[in-house]
């Protein structure tokens, strides 16, 4: 078996340069450094490197640091996403579902969104379960919206926590919980209070204290999802 452990070293060896190369993309791109980030990306992803494809593909998709081009960001959402990368196939989601450099397609937007999903990725979660809840592109179904929110919600996505709430609150694909829904809102409300702040108090208005302090209760000794 000396063989086998030989490679898994030679493989690991191979593969801190790369890595180490998208770190220095990855902090050249978040330091607004657009002439150095394409050039470190762009050889590792004509070498099959998903992560670097994903990351090219975003730089042309936003027009940074290289001439925007949906044609060329989609060449590399795919690439990447064909290697299983969650981030490259919700770009394929979005690009599909707004008809950025490809005819809109629902049906194929809620695809490339459920297959980010599935491993975990909580903008695809949350945009999958508004697919369902809108009825866009797959069979309208509020229950598998419920679903998807509670998933991107258990990971704190704020925009999740928000729609999850409303949906306890309406009893719209899960039973009316008012407790549930102020845990939500109250969740969310600790990233983006502006925007949380008048349905809590729409909210509270039809609670009693006791339900009020549950809700508040929960919340606070509310985890993510590891």
């Amino acid at each position: 078996m000396r063989w086998v452990y030989a490679l898994v070293v030679l493989s690991l060896l191979a593969a801190t340069p790369a890595l180490a190369d998208i770190d220095r993309g990855e902090a050249a791109f978040e330091r607004g450094d657009y002439e150095t980030a394409p050039g470190v990306f762009r050889p590792l992803a004509a070498e099959g490197d998903a992560q670097a494809q994903h990351n090219l593909g975003f730089m042309y998709y936003r027009g940074e640091g290289v001439e925007q081009d949906f044609a060329a960001a989609l060449n590399w959402f795919r690439k990447a996403a064909a290697q299983g990368s969650a981030p490259a196939q919700a770009r394929l989601g979005e690009m599909y579902y707004r008809g950025k450099g490809v005819a809109k397609d629902h049906a194929m937007a809620a695809n490339h969104y459920r297959a980010a999903a599935e491993q975990g990725h909580a903008h695809a979660q949350s945009m999958l379960a508004e697919m369902y809840g809108a009825g866009e592109g797959v069979a309208q179904n509020h229950e598998t919206a419920a679903v998807w929110f509670h998933r991107a919600a258990a990971q704190g996505y704020e925009l999740a926590q928000t729609a999850l709430s409303f949906m306890y609150t309406e009893g719209r694909g899960v039973e009316q919980d008012f407790v549930q829904a102020l845990k939500w809102i109250d969740l969310a409300g600790a990233q983006n209070a502006m925007i949380t702040a008048m349905f809590r108090n729409h909210l509270t208005f039809r609670m009693s204290d006791d339900e009020i302090a549950e809700g508040e209760r929960l919340a606070r000794e509310w985890n993510p999802a590891p």
